[in-house]
């Protein structure tokens, strides 16, 4: 598999012999050759059969992880060959990879509580790995304190961005008799209206990046299609209360504000949906879905003016 790259200018080379044609006036160009693209870069061949073809950089061409198919074309004398074909795949030669020293864990470590609650979003069996890692009692709960900065209805059990107190469930994950132990102080502060949701670790790791994915799915899904309408002169805005009516959808994500805000943004959404693609993909599934919902919000948002 040939790769190639989005963040760096190459020079593909090789040498070639010809029987029965002369290299003199020869040309060559590298093709490059997708579902939906084709690219092609000229280059040159001296006399001794060297050939030499400046790859501009891929990026805003090409995302990362795109296949495809790349050949070589020489002409020689009026005459056409295709001497070398190859898949290719592209992908970034620079490629940063960070391990955020978590509090969380320096905490676990360093102190000698009796329990501990990790209220946050974090990658499948972590929980566990802590549990087994430190000898502690580890409860896990999804937390719902939100970005948006628009008004909600929380009466209607959609999470208050900013104030716990204000929303109707909570969910801990982890040993029964550890999470009752969380039922039973959450009961105090937040009444017995409040929905408690006791389940394992697992479990409980996996619902929140559930939930942030599905959310960014329909982000992208009313920003891609509000293009669409766009395309055929016609008002989002109507359109979007006309296909709300139907009980089936829901009215959450689906406004778009403007042109210049496409594409789902902030801490959660693009970090949690990357991790349980990458969490997936370690374990064997490559999702299809997840990726392209990353790479159609790429496209949304460099689309803002």
């Amino acid at each position: 598999m040939y790769k190639l790259y989005t963040d760096k200018q190459e020079l593909f080379e090789c040498d070639i012999q010809l029987e029965g044609a002369s290299l003199t006036d020869s040309k060559a160009r590298l093709v490059i050759e997708t579902e939906d693209l084709a690219l092609l870069f000229k280059g040159n061949i001296d006399s001794k059969g060297k050939c030499q073809i400046p790859v501009k950089r891929l990026k805003g061409l090409l995302g990362e992880n795109v296949k495809g198919t790349i050949k070589l074309e020489v002409i020689a004398e009026d005459t056409y060959f295709t001497p070398w074909e190859s898949d290719f795949e592209v992908e970034a030669s620079k490629k940063v990879q960070v391990e955020v020293k978590s509090q969380t864990k320096e905490v676990i470590k360093e102190s000698n509580a009796p329990i501990y609650l990790i209220k946050s979003a974090i990658p499948p069996k972590t929980t566990e790995y802590l549990k087994l890692k430190y000898n502690k009692r580890i409860v896990v709960s999804p937390e719902y304190i939100g970005e948006g900065k628009y008004f909600v209805p929380y009466w209607k059990g959609i999470p208050h961005p900013t104030d716990m107190r204000m929303h109707d469930f909570q969910i801990f994950g982890g040993d029964r008799e550890d999470t009752q132990i969380m039922v039973d102080l959450f009961i105090k502060i937040l009444g017995p209206y409040c929905r408690f949701f006791q389940t394992d670790s697992r479990t409980a790791e996996l619902v929140k990046y559930m939930e942030n994915s599905y959310l960014a799915m329909k982000v992208v899904f009313h920003h891609e299609y509000s293009r669409i309408v766009k395309l055929f002169d016609r008002d989002y805005r109507e359109v979007r209360e006309l296909f709300l009516a139907d009980r089936r959808t829901d009215r959450g994500s689906s406004a778009t504000f403007d042109d210049n805000n496409l594409g789902f943004g902030g801490k959660c959404l693009p970090k949690d949906i990357s991790a349980i693609y990458q969490a997936a993909k370690e374990n064997g599934f490559d999702s299809k879905l997840f990726k392209q919902i990353m790479e159609t919000n790429e496209d949304l948002k460099k689309s803002n003016g």
